[in-house]
C-alpha cells in the first residue's frame, strides 16, 4: 500500500513539474506577444494609408489645434477640406529603431 501511495506521489511530482515548465512557457510567450503587439501598434501609424503628414508645427499648437492649424495649411495650398473630411489629427511618437 505504502509502495503504490509513493508511486502515485512520484507521479504527481512529475506532473507537477511538467505543469510549472509550462507556465513558465506562458510567460515568456504572453511576455513576446505582447512586445509584439506594442511593436506593431507603434509602426502602423507609419504605414496607414489615408493619411496627410504635416511636419514642422510647432509644439507651442496644442493638441486641441491641431486640427484647425491642419486644416489651415491645407486650405493656404488650395485645398477644400472640412472638419468632417478628418478621422484623426496628432502628433506622431519618434520613430524607435
Amino acid at each position: 500500500m505504502v509502495n503504490q501511495l509513493q508511486i502515485k506521489v512520484s507521479e504527481y511530482d512529475k506532473r507537477f513539474e511538467i505543469l510549472v515548465a509550462n507556465s513558465r512557457v506562458c510567460k515568456h510567450l504572453k511576455k513576446d506577444l505582447t512586445k509584439i503587439e506594442r511593436n506593431s501598434y507603434a509602426n502602423s501609424q507609419y504605414s496607414r494609408c489615408v493619411c496627410l503628414k504635416l511636419s514642422s508645427i510647432p509644439e507651442s499648437i496644442t493638441d486641441g489645434g491641431l486640427e484647425k492649424t491642419g486644416l489651415n495649411i491645407i486650405g493656404r495650398a488650395g485645398v477644400v477640406i472640412n472638419c468632417g473630411n478628418v478621422e484623426a489629427c496628432h502628433r506622431i511618437g519618434k520613430k524607435r529603431t
